[in-house]
């Protein structure tokens, strides 16, 4: 099934919109990074600094690549189809890790991802 080039456009136009949001949220949760890297007093505060940089730059390159490969994009090729299916779940996959770093530095969950205890005397 071949989109039309109205609906290739869509869809292009999307991803590319999605590409840019997404390294925006980059440039946003590498500041809190580094502002979390810079005032750690502890190994851990440190760990997750690391941990959460090493997650925005891979969600990073993800984003890059869809930008560049849906602004490149033709509808008559023969997979272009297939080419904006991959760019959309490597924006998804970016997202997720994007949402990940966002929960470590938020102190929800850590590293490993399990649940961080909150209330009661865990806020003291």
């Amino acid at each position: 099934m071949t989109l039309s080039q109205t609906q290739f456009a869509q869809r292009s136009t999307n991803l590319d919109n999605r590409a840019e949001a997404a390294l925006n949220r980059c440039l946003k949760l590498t500041g809190e990074a580094e502002t979390l890297l810079a005032h750690s007093r502890n190994k851990t505060d440190r760990n997750n600094a690391h941990f959460v940089l090493e997650l925005i730059s891979d969600a990073s390159d993800k984003a890059v690549e869809c930008k560049l490969k849906a602004g490149s994009l033709d509808n008559r090729a023969d997979n272009a189809d297939s080419q904006l299916a991959v760019c959309d779940r490597w924006l998804k996959l970016a997202n997720d890790s994007l949402n990940q770093a966002q929960l470590v530095l938020d102190e929800v969950v850590d590293i490993w991802g399990n649940k961080l205890p909150t209330g009661g005397l865990w806020d003291k």
